[in-house]
């Protein structure tokens, strides 16, 4: 679903199925604006992406969501949180203020 929403608003969007994944197709890029990644992920959770992804690009941005309520108040997480469930204009908004005034590629 976010992902036809993002597409939606014109964002170029490559998706994974787990964090390990993810973690392949963020190597690929030189170029990236964004993450959006669940914090409960098979094989490699948010925190431990966000860890490697710090490794390889400090600087890009990640937006994480969750439906769990243990994650809403975590302290810990490396980049905001957008809880489960949402509506389209709420993830659009929260990506908005990451990119800020980057382009419109996540």
């Amino acid at each position: 679903m976010a992902r036809r929403i993002l597409e939606g608003a014109g964002y170029q969007v490559r998706e994974a199925a787990d964090g390990v994944q993810a973690l392949s197709i963020l190597s690929e890029f030189t170029s990236l604006s964004a993450v959006v990644a669940d914090i409960r992920m098979p094989n490699m959770d948010g925190w431990q992406l966000a860890a490697q992804l710090a490794k390889r690009s400090p600087r890009v941005p990640i937006l994480f969501m969750s439906g769990y309520d243990v994650h809403l108040a975590s302290a810990t997480l490396p980049g905001p949180l957008l809880p489960k469930p949402f509506r389209a204009e709420t993830l659009l908004e929260r990506l908005n203020q990451l990119l800020k005034p980057e382009q419109k590629s996540a």
